[in-house]
């Protein structure tokens, strides 16, 4: 269960200002703090945000926030694997949440989700083994399905933002074969935010992404003038 309690109280607290050396002040700052905790607990009374019969796999990602709360964000695989397979070029997963500050940033483009041929360095990095299977993992090594990589920049405090949504056992198979340009697909937030379980799923990323912003700016980081480009309306 998320209890966000103590994570709230802790950006209201003068405490906060001195462990990360704030130096700036953001305008209504505690209204919007307060106002984000009111809106959090309204989305869990909204429905849990299942497409037609998709009820399938649920990766889970543990959030350890200032204060020691924590947050389990739920991505639905099989709903995760339907956008996937009927992307077109006409839908280009442009909806309310939609920004393109969030897409992919790497090898000089900026995209949405991208194929890749992952090296077994990278992903010996991410691989959850404490999840890992071995004996089923053997048998996934010839598998031609692709290792599905999330990309959490600016949201992961992990120094690699990235984690396998789907394949992991794939992944640790082919690595421990000593395969390498694995096959895969790296995805960005504006896909994988639509494959969230809940509402309550979806404004906690929306509220955590401007919380990391604001504090940004106010400890020198980030200038006011970029920061609402980063920002959800919430």
């Amino acid at each position: 269960m998320n209890n966000l309690d103590n994570f709230f109280d802790y950006l209201l607290s003068t405490d906060i200002k001195r462990d990360l050396k704030l130096t700036k002040e953001y305008p209504n700052y505690k209204e919007i703090i307060k106002s984000y905790k009111i809106k959090l607990q309204q989305s869990k009374l909204k429905p849990i945000v299942i497409s037609g019969s998709l009820k399938g796999q649920v990766y889970t990602l543990p959030f350890d926030l200032m204060g020691g709360s924590t947050f389990e964000l739920k991505i639905n695989i099989e709903l995760l694997d339907f956008l996937l397979e009927n992307k077109t070029e006409s839908n280009k997963f442009s909806n309310t949440d939609y920004n393109k500050e969030f897409r992919i940033k790497v090898n000089n483009c900026n995209e949405d989700l991208m194929n890749m041929m992952f090296s077994k360095d990278f992903l010996n990095r991410i691989i959850d083994e404490d999840q890992v299977d071995k004996e089923y993992a053997k048998k996934c090594v010839n598998s031609e399905d692709a290792v599905i990589c999330g990309d959490f920049t600016g949201l992961s405090p992990n120094q690699v933002p990235f984690f396998i949504l789907d394949g992991n056992h794939k992944a640790y198979g082919k690595v421990k074969a000593g395969k390498d340009n694995i096959r895969g697909i790296l995805v960005g937030r504006n896909v994988w935010i639509k494959a969230l379980m809940t509402e309550e799923d979806k404004m906690f990323i929306k509220i955590f992404n401007n919380i990391n912003f604001i504090l940004s700016y106010r400890n020198g980081i980030i200038l006011k003038h970029d920061l609402n480009k980063y920002m959800y309306n919430i």
